[in-house]
């Protein structure tokens, strides 16, 4: 379970979004379990080893973390029940102050931070206040690349922050 204590920058705004991201580590995990504890075995093949961000979300939604609304937009359950924006996405929805970016270890990274910038500076301007990414990878290079262009949209009062949540470790604000 996240340590609020561990790191008291993250906003208390966001902090059910984190706790069910960690209940998803725990699925995860377990799902990892099982395809190493099977690796001899004849069906190993049918569990997944790597994953993709609509992987996540749709493991997210198989165990009732996130339920579909409508197109790009989920409700993110209990303990919040608030309707977020998600990528990636099903399709365009209503903007939310909330954008929960999931990649997993099979997605391009890069695409998912410009999907990520398009939505908050473009698409959802003066409305999205928080970004999550969800991520199985995470590009230093490629995050370092782009830093600015978040900052830019915090300085502008656009953003109020963005946090990164590896899996399986704690959450780490960015910005």
């Amino acid at each position: 379970m996240f340590d609020y204590k561990y790191n008291k920058e993250i906003p208390s705004e966001i902090r059910h979004i984190i706790e069910a991201l960690e209940k998803l580590d725990g699925i995860k995990t377990e799902e990892m379990w099982r395809y190493d504890r099977y690796i001899d075995y004849e069906y190993r093949d049918e569990l997944p080893k790597h994953f993709s961000g609509k992987d996540l979300i749709d493991n997210a939604i198989k165990n009732e973390i996130l339920s579909p609304v409508e197109k790009g937009q989920y409700i993110m359950k209990s303990p919040y029940n608030g309707v977020i924006n998600v990528i990636p996405s099903r399709g365009k929805g209503v903007c939310c102050e909330m954008l929960l970016v999931f990649i997993g270890d099979k997605d391009n990274f890069e695409k998912r931070i410009f999907q990520a910038l398009e939505h908050t500076g473009i698409i959802c301007r003066n409305i999205t206040k928080y970004v999550i990414f969800y991520a199985f990878k995470w590009e230093t290079i490629i995050w370092e690349k782009h830093y600015n262009s978040f900052v830019e949209l915090v300085d502008k009062d656009r953003l109020r922050c963005v946090v990164k949540k590896m899996f399986r470790e704690s959450p780490i604000r960015l910005i």
